[in-house]
């Protein structure tokens, strides 16, 4: 692990002007938020700030691009996914196309498969969890009409290999995405500053599209993302229109027809305030604190990175229960996300390394230590294991949804009960020892009790 070169502000004084920044965003969010972004010709600004922004990134990925701004990472990914698959019903005449992508693919593909009824081929990833090209081209057939990799991906942040992976998409006249949406902003300062980034952007030849957020390292208010093309024309199969009824011209260049103005605004401001210089300072500090973070890890007994990132999420995983231990940083004020296991893969804990949190380094890592000694320490917990007996019994992929609700009640598990219920840790080691499917399953019954209305 080595350090970028360090110059300029300090941390806290990045910080300083971001919480300041946050107050003049608001101005220019609040005075658009009544704004309707639907029709760019009612309200001619927005149309700039649209043009602008989408022409900003695609110049950050070193591609002559189009664009639309959407609502975030999922609404790019489903567009992507929507585009593809208009375009090959229309370009090759296939009508019901597939698109393959490795396993660590982000989930909103998932959703925009099972959203728009297009086939998803997923495909394991190397020893070192990036793409495995051999393997994406076996899964390719006839009606393969797309091939994704990302930059990076999120559960372990590193990036696949998109020059080969675009080469193979480019030699079967396949489109080619890029979810850069984690990572699309900040991985070109990285270069910029000296890291040895992988390529992945416009630069390289065959990717026809990527997915970029500004509500992530471009630090612009939610919701604000982008998805750009290489080709204008691929991109008009993104577009919906609609003149069929007696009512107003139906034209949507996103999923949203009324939407709010305010995060188009907002981004557009941002974007311009904090400007090149200030995203490569930003990102100088974010970069440093990611090594250091891997470092403090490697010095750590008992702990371990997953993966060497390319980017900066982590993901940790612990020799005594990584869910307990998510558990024991949150009682020191330190937030993270588990991440269950999956096949061979451990759990782990997935860090997200931000502005706010680069002066605290030394003290995450103390929290760390000390949060695998308590778990290491702490008796076996027992509040679920009645409940995972009877699953273990259970044929639970013939399990109804009423069923499983009763498995709920069984384990105490409701969202909304004033009393102490099972801990994060104890839910997730549940979750954890069911089926993909069934434990998708206990998931929406889970959101269905928190979203019920209340009885008081």
């Amino acid at each position: 692990m080595h350090s970028l070169p360090t110059a300029g502000e300090s941390a806290d004084g990045v910080l300083s002007r971001l919480n300041e920044l946050k107050k003049s965003d608001g101005v220019v969010e609040v005075a658009y938020l009544w704004k309707n972004a639907l029709d760019p010709t009612a309200y001619p600004s927005l149309g700039r700030f649209e043009r602008d922004v989408t022409a900003i990134a695609a110049s950050h990925l070193r591609g002559d691009a189009v664009g639309s701004f959407t609502s975030g990472g999922t609404e790019s990914l489903m567009l992507a996914v929507k585009t593809m698959r208009d375009w090959a019903r229309a370009e090759k005449g296939i009508s019901r196309p597939n698109f393959v992508m490795p396993v660590t693919a982000h989930p909103a593909f998932m959703k925009a498969s099972h959203y728009l009824d297009v086939e998803v081929r997923r495909v394991p990833v190397d020893q070192n969890l990036r793409a495995d090209v051999p393997a994406i081209e076996a899964a390719i057939d006839d009606s393969t009409a797309m091939l994704v990799g990302s930059s990076p991906g999120y559960s372990f942040g590193v990036i696949d290999p998109i020059p080969e992976i675009a080469a193979l998409a480019a030699s079967r006249g396949l489109l080619c995405h890029v979810d850069a949406c984690i990572g699309g902003w900040l991985l070109p300062l990285f270069r910029e500053l000296g890291a040895d980034v992988p390529p992945f952007d416009f630069e390289v030849d065959g990717v026809t599209s990527i997915s970029v957020d500004f509500h992530k390292y471009a630090l612009c208010a939610k919701g604000a993302s982008c998805l750009l093309f290489r080709d204008p024309a691929l991109r008009r199969y993104q577009f919906f229109s609609f003149v069929g009824w007696p009512g107003y011209v139906l034209l949507n260049s996103t999923i949203q027809s009324t939407k709010s103005g305010g995060p188009l605004a907002s981004a557009w401001a941002v974007l311009h305030h904090i400007g090149h210089d200030g995203y490569l300072e930003i990102a100088r500090h974010i970069y440093d604190a990611t090594q250091a973070i891997v470092e403090e890890v490697h010095g750590i007994d008992g702990a371990r990175v997953v993966a060497e990132p390319d980017a900066s999420l982590i993901a940790v995983a612990t020799d005594v229960d990584a869910f307990a231990v998510s558990d024991a940083m949150g009682r020191r004020g330190w937030r993270h996300f588990p991440q269950l296991s999956y096949e061979d893969l451990p759990r782990s804990i997935h860090l997200t390394v931000l502005p706010g949190n680069v002066e605290r380094v030394g003290e995450w890592a103390a929290a760390l230590r000390e949060s695998i000694d308590e778990v290491a320490a702490a008796p076996e917990p027992t509040g679920l294991a009645a409940v995972k007996s009877a699953v273990k019994s259970m044929d639970l992929d013939s399990l109804s949804f009423d069923q499983l609700d009763q498995l709920l009640d069984m384990a105490g598990i409701d969202p909304l009960a004033d009393s102490d219920g099972p801990s994060m840790a104890e839910m997730n080691d549940l979750l954890d020892s069911l089926p993909p499917a069934v434990c998708a399953k206990v998931l929406t019954l889970f959101l269905d009790r928190m979203t019920r209305p209340s009885q008081s």
